[in-house]
């Protein structure tokens, strides 16, 4: 099964995994002031 995915589904995807990405590290971030 060949199929390419479009440039733009590749962007939201990319957009969408930074997003997580900073969501995870700013909760990290609240949990060790929170600690300190």
């Amino acid at each position: 099964l060949k199929y390419s995915t479009p440039v733009a589904v590749q962007l939201i995807l990319v957009c969408l995994g930074m997003f997580v990405v900073l969501r995870i590290l700013a909760a990290g971030k609240r949990k060790e002031d929170a600690e300190i």
